[in-house]
């Protein structure tokens, strides 16, 4: 798949951070699309989320969620579904609040590195996209489901997480 480190480099950089307007039509099938604002990224929506004027999307990286509680912008309400993966942490279902905007559902990998998370998402994405991936981590199963956003050409992140209900 890729012949070298430098060429795998170069497309996690590029599937994870090239920005792209969230939910637009492909630049190369709608030529007289007019340019929207590029402000969202795979590693944007995925580790940090995105607030729109009435919902969040994203939010699957438990660090900044954790300092967004800290600082008072998250109430969070309790899991749903839990699934623990020995010392590596465990992956959550959870509802929240983040400045007054409701996310019924997300699920975040707590307690994984950053380099873990980044790591298991991105192998999901490059071998499945658009779909459930089956991972073992400390020799239990999760899914992980992978959904590309297709921008000028490129297929990028338009979204990674953890399905712990499957």
């Amino acid at each position: 798949m890729f012949d070298s480190q430098e060429s795998l480099r170069a497309k996690l950089k590029e599937v994870w951070f090239n920005r792209y307007c969230r939910d637009a039509k492909d630049a190369d099938d709608h030529p007289l699309q007019p340019k929207c604002n590029e402000g969202s990224s795979g590693f944007e929506h995925v580790f940090l989320g995105e607030q729109k004027s009435n919902s969040i999307s994203g939010v699957h990286g438990w660090i900044y969620l954790a300092l967004q509680e800290q600082a008072g912008n998250i109430n969070y309400f309790g899991h749903m579904t839990t699934r623990t993966f020995g010392d590596k942490g465990s992956a959550i279902e959870f509802a929240f609040t983040w400045d007054g905007l409701k996310k019924p559902i997300s699920s975040v990998f707590v307690g994984a590195s950053p380099e873990l998370d980044l790591a298991s998402l991105s192998v999901c994405f490059l071998l499945r996209p658009n779909s459930l991936c089956s991972v073992s981590i400390s020799g239990v199963g999760v899914k992980i489901q992978t959904y590309t956003e297709a921008y000028n050409g490129q297929q990028l992140v338009g979204t990674a997480y953890y399905d712990v209900s499957s």
